[in-house]
């Protein structure tokens, strides 16, 4: 038990410090695209946390199993570069008998990332659109200022020439591309913001509609016109890893077209998870070839048996989405994999 506790301690300290970085790295990504909207609309530093508070649940999805690769190949790198395993080795404790507490730490690590995946990540999603669309429904008619263009609504440009208080504009231009089959530009003398539960109401006062189609254009001239902006729609949509698991079944049954989008998502969801015990049996067999070089050569050959599993998930994935193949067919990488494990494992034994 004390060996236990000693690898136990040093596999939970690398975990901990690699899931963190690999979050931190991963998120940039995800908040790059999100400060666009958030500084357009001047959201608080109290705001900013939250997002990227609600951002971890779908980085742990794909950061667990990483970080889990990444401890064990750092901390039986590091026994190993130190002579320890051979110690223990000739004390007369097996290699399975050594890797016990890997073994003990997956099945946590894989209970933890299956509460994460079906019912975690869609929790913090769904909160997060929430939350970012009334944001830009209560904060965005105080962010329009003169002369800048606002961008911050989906397909939508606003541009006003003046602001005579919050939410009340002069020479008001919108540019509305959410149809793309019929884009139009919109030009009012005046305009005024409304906010409603659903969206944002622009009541626009003596202008011009352009209408733009593929065959042929029309131009309306109107006195007064509502201009709406919808939430769920012209915000921040609906997305996949919203849902359940027994939703993106449901959908993937009831979609007339491809449903390989579900299917994709939904063989993810379990995947992922499933991908812990691989690992378990990989890395530690790994880690005696790669344990000679130290905390380094573990790094890199952890990052590569990732980087290399992660592009055959791709290139599998793709082929589900031509409609060609079935999406069971996005298990073929773990499968190959788990096999190499098995197979590293026993010989190493």
């Amino acid at each position: 038990m004390l060996i236990d506790r000693y690898i136990l301690k040093e596999l939970v300290l690398s975990f901990l410090i690699s899931v963190i970085g690999l979050n931190l790295l991963l998120m940039m990504e995800k908040v790059l695209k999100l400060s666009r909207v958030m500084a357009g609309i001047g959201a608080s530093f109290t705001d900013i946390s939250g997002v990227i508070l609600l951002l971890q649940p779908q980085l742990l999805m794909l950061t667990i199993p990483m970080a889990f690769l990444l401890s064990i190949l750092l901390t039986f790198g590091r026994l190993s570069f130190d002579n320890e395993l051979i110690v223990l080795r000739t004390s007369g404790l097996s290699f399975k008998r050594i890797s016990r507490p890997v073994a003990s730490l997956s099945v946590i690590l894989f209970i933890a990332s299956i509460v994460t995946s079906t019912y975690l990540m869609p929790w913090a999603l769904k909160r997060l659109r929430t939350d970012v669309n009334t944001m830009l429904r209560e904060k965005a008619p105080l962010s329009i200022e003169p002369g800048i263009f606002f961008t911050a609504f989906r397909n939508i440009v606003l541009l006003i020439n003046n602001k005579d208080a919050p939410g009340k504009f002069e020479g008001v231009f919108i540019y509305d591309g959410r149809d793309s089959s019929a884009e139009s530009v919109i030009v009012a003398r005046e305009g005024e913001i409304s906010i409603g539960k659903k969206g944002i109401g622009l009541e626009l006062k003596d202008g011009t509609i352009h209408n733009a189609g593929k065959k042929e254009s029309t131009e309306i001239h109107f006195s007064s016109y509502n201009f709406n902006i919808l939430i769920s729609s012209d915000l921040i949509g609906r997305k996949k890893g919203e849902m359940t698991p027994f939703e993106l079944y449901s959908a993937a049954k009831k979609e007339k077209g491809n449903p390989a989008g579900y299917y994709i998502e939904l063989d993810r969801r379990f995947s992922y998870p499933a991908l812990i015990f691989a690992i378990a049996l990989l890395a530690p067999a790994l880690s005696l070839l790669a344990g000679r070089t130290g905390r380094t050569g573990g790094f890199v050959v952890g990052m590569s048996i990732f980087a290399l599993y992660y592009i055959a998930m791709v290139y599998v994935e793709n082929l589900v989405k031509t409609n060609r193949v079935n999406h069971l067919i996005c298990w073929l990488p773990f499968a190959v994999l788990t096999t190499i494990s098995l197979i590293l494992y026993r010989r190493t034994d």
